[in-house]
């Protein structure tokens, strides 16, 4: 039985998935978990994305046991998406989000963070290719208000 409700935020870096998480979190109440510090520190221990995904799994898991609705956030650009995705079903109820934006708008605003722009083209290629059961697509080229995400999540809920 799953313990809580987990809203997985796809897309490219840049798209506003955080945003996204933080106007649900203070929306609906859910807990949005950053899962990047979590993904970087395993990644740093075990080395590749299987560790990162293990441990964001278990962070989640835990998470989950103290709260109903969780929202997470990923690019899907790493290897074993799949493989991720059914890890964190097992645990929760999954509605995967994709969030969209331009690949201009995305490099313009990942232009702030620490990743050269090749690594956000090859990143944004990598997630804007990715094929998943979505629940549901938001545009985000406009960013959203919080009541504009609130209403279009609300029915997954």
């Amino acid at each position: 039985m799953a313990s809580s409700t987990l809203i997985l935020l796809v897309g490219p870096r840049g798209a506003g998935k955080s945003t996204i998480g933080r106007l649900l979190e203070a929306e609906l109440g859910a807990r949005f978990v950053e899962v990047e510090a979590i993904a970087r520190a395993a990644i740093r221990q075990a080395g590749g994305a299987r560790g990162a995904h293990d441990a964001i799994v278990a962070h989640l898991a835990a998470a989950g046991a103290e709260h109903p609705l969780l929202v997470a956030e990923t690019t899907g650009a790493a290897s074993g998406m799949a493989g991720f995705v059914a890890a964190l079903r097992a645990q929760h109820t999954v509605r995967i989000v994709r969030v969209d934006a331009s690949a201009e708008l995305c490099a313009a605003r990942s232009g702030a963070t620490d990743a050269p722009p090749g690594l956000v083209r090859e990143l944004y290629l990598r997630s804007t290719s990715l094929e998943l059961p979505w629940d549901l697509v938001l545009d985000n080229n406009r960013p959203l208000t919080a009541a504009e995400v609130a209403r279009a999540v609300a029915p997954l809920l």
